[in-house]
């Protein structure tokens, strides 16, 4: 099973040796897969004199007036790039403060290629989960019931009674725990890929590019997650695999209520049996 990993960074990241170590611990047969560097960063020198497999592609920050120019802003520019370099058909892409866990391609090879959009489970440092499964304004979620229109916060019905996070109205984003090929088919059309991470085919990225006229931090994921599952005729096939995971390398704000579909419940923080400790034992015995 072929790769091309595809990571966006920008000068002032410390994360990206960290990032390219978790994809080299894979074990991958070096004819397998290759490692796309956009952006520019200090260590990415260093990186290539070790690592043979990586191509870097540099990035003039200032080709455009750019809002979050601190932080690489024209990412969606950045993404597009990698899928027009991309050698191999399976993407992953990634900003570099994602890693992968020792499995991950273990995983992936027992899940299969069946899929034109991938996601697999990612886990903010906490151990909890973060944005792998989302969906956005799903009406039969009773998200409305939890939503108070006055003084627009989520409330969830916690011991405290306390006040979940502020959520502005039209973003009421869920992350699925017991997620499965049966919920993503019925709510497809208000699935949101969150553009921290993701794995899709090139032919896929061909066809629904970013919006280049989007920055960081302007929608840029969900507009194309839109675009991407309205379309009807092209059905893209969306699927989650359960055998891999992913972490953040550093904090990152939720966003978002986790809630668990077979039972109904929202929740403030991630059930113990979700986070990372249980679900690497569960792939462990799957693997």
């Amino acid at each position: 099973m072929k790769f091309t990993f595809g990571i966006i960074t920008y000068e002032g990241s410390p994360h990206l040796s960290k990032c390219i170590e978790s994809i080299i611990w894979q074990n991958i047969p070096e004819e397998l897969f290759e490692i796309i560097i956009i952006g520019n960063n200090p260590s990415i020198d260093k990186l290539m004199i070790d690592h043979k497999c990586i191509k870097h592609f540099s990035f003039d920050e200032n080709e455009r007036y750019l809002r979050n120019i601190a932080e690489g802003g024209w990412i969606t520019r950045k993404k597009n790039l990698i899928t027009k370099n991309a050698t191999f058909d399976n993407i992953v892409y990634l900003h570099d403060y994602y890693i992968f866990e020792k499995r991950w391609y273990e995983g992936f090879i027992k899940f299969g290629e069946d899929w034109d959009i991938c996601m697999n489970y990612i886990f903010l440092p906490t151990g909890q989960r973060f944005r792998d499964y989302v969906t956005w304004d799903v009406p039969e979620l009773n998200f409305k019931d939890k939503f108070n229109e006055k003084d627009g916060y989520l409330h969830i019905n916690t011991r405290k009674g306390s006040i979940f996070e502020k959520i502005r109205k039209d973003h009421r984003v869920t992350i699925i725990l017991d997620i499965d090929d049966e919920f993503i088919n019925k709510f497809k059309k208000n699935s949101y890929v969150s553009g921290g991470y993701w794995v899709a085919k090139k032919k896929i990225m061909e066809l629904y590019p970013l919006d280049e006229n989007l920055m960081r931090a302007q929608g840029e994921d969900v507009e194309w997650s839109q675009r991407l599952f309205k379309d009807e005729e092209n059905n893209i096939k969306y699927r989650f695999n359960h055998y891999s995971i992913n972490k953040t390398n550093k904090g990152k704000r939720l966003s978002a209520a986790y809630y668990e579909y077979k039972t109904k419940k929202f929740s403030q923080r991630c059930p113990k049996h979700f986070c990372i400790k249980e679900t690497r034992k569960k792939i462990s015995n799957l693997l």
